[in-house]
């Protein structure tokens, strides 16, 4: 998001962390952080990224802007609706600005729920993952890698 200044605070407060695949990544649900953090870099866009996929199309000045990753809370999923869910959080990321590609692997964990991975490639060729689950108990939960927190 670009605010005056540039400055840009942080939605995302790590309050908790997962383990994944030996990774660590720490996060939280998305709310505002009552210190008001800033935030920039690589940091700054993936919560871009990370709030456009949290919030519902319409639900900003442009039409088409977001993909409520909520209404995938519980599906049933096949194989061919977890492809066509890391296409559509693929399309939606590459669309923010600073973002030259992603990879997205979606996969159900037993433990955790829904757990959509996203590896951004940024414009300048550095590449930054992030981490979403949905589960029961998630609205849903986002995680940064340790090191961009």
């Amino acid at each position: 998001m670009a605010y005056p200044n540039n400055v840009d605070f942080t939605t995302f407060p790590p309050s908790s962390s997962i383990d994944l695949n030996g990774s660590i990544y720490v996060g939280g649900a998305a709310d505002l952080d009552p210190s008001f953090t800033f935030i920039s870099g690589a940091r700054a866009v993936l919560e871009h990224c990370a709030r456009r996929l949290i919030s519902p199309p319409g639900s900003y000045d442009n039409p088409d802007w977001g993909f409520d990753v909520n209404s995938w809370l519980n599906a049933s999923l096949l194989p061919r609706d977890t492809d066509s869910l890391a296409a559509a959080v693929r399309n939606e990321v590459v669309d923010v600005e600073g973002v030259a590609d992603a990879d997205v692997n979606v996969s159900v964990d037993s433990t955790l729920g829904l757990v959509i991975e996203v590896d951004v490639q940024m414009s300048d060729a550095d590449t930054y993952p992030f981490v979403f689950v949905l589960g029961p108990d998630t609205i849903p939960r986002i995680y940064f890698p340790l090191e961009t927190v």
